[in-house]
């Protein structure tokens, strides 16, 4: 399975909007740099139906490497990390059977 990129979600709102190709590509990286500043400003994002993306921070943890188990341990740091919510529309279009 491919991934869907940027460039592609430009390309798809061109053909939609009957818009240059450029000018999509503009409103995408608009768009993801505006996403972008609200998650680093705390707050979170939801897309009613889609899901809900929000910040939330891991502790920091130890870790180790299975494949050499005589290494030592070592510290994984905390770290903020980007959690999405699968919305309940998407969730059922996913699952039709339920």
């Amino acid at each position: 399975m491919s991934s869907f990129t940027r460039k592609d979600l430009a390309v798809e709102l061109a053909n939609k909007f009957s818009i240059p190709v450029d000018k999509a590509r503009l409103l995408v990286d608009q768009t993801l740099e505006i996403l972008a500043g609200v998650l680093l400003s705390g707050r979170k994002i939801e897309f009613r139906g889609f899901g809900i993306f929000d910040v939330v921070k891991r502790k920091p943890k130890i870790g180790r490497n299975p494949s050499k188990p005589q290494a030592a341990q070592y510290m994984i740091p905390a770290r903020s990390q980007v959690r999405f919510h699968l919305g309940k529309e998407l969730f059922y279009k996913l699952n039709p059977d339920q």
